[in-house]
């Protein structure tokens, strides 16, 4: 029986934040494989990578902006499989009510 396909979307910014941050042996991660690892029962047959680009002093890290410049030329290399959308970062500051709300009494 063939294995069920799959295509695996990637959000940068969160998987930089929750996996990546910290852990510099894993910056370098190949997206290929890592999809692969993940769905082991699966034929993985795309990877979708969202990202933005980091600005210039945007970032605490000295040079994020150039590394990540790098990273996504390595990215690049696993064409076809691999499919980088950039978007948009944002910088400011967002409010969220509460859940649920709060009423005074």
């Amino acid at each position: 029986m063939p294995q069920p396909t799959a295509i695996l979307y990637i959000d940068g910014f969160n998987l930089y934040r929750r996996c990546i941050e910290g852990h510099p042996e894993v910056k370098w991660l190949d997206l290929w494989a890592f999809a692969r690892h993940l769905l082991p029962g699966y034929d993985v047959v795309r990877v979708h990578y969202f990202t933005a680009k980091v600005k210039p002093g945007a970032s605490p890290e000295r040079n994020a902006h150039q590394r990540q410049d790098a990273y996504l030329r390595a990215v690049r290399t696993l064409a076809p499989d691999v499919e980088i959308h950039m978007g948009t970062f944002r910088i400011d500051t967002r409010v969220m009510a509460k859940h649920p709300v709060e009423v005074d009494p």
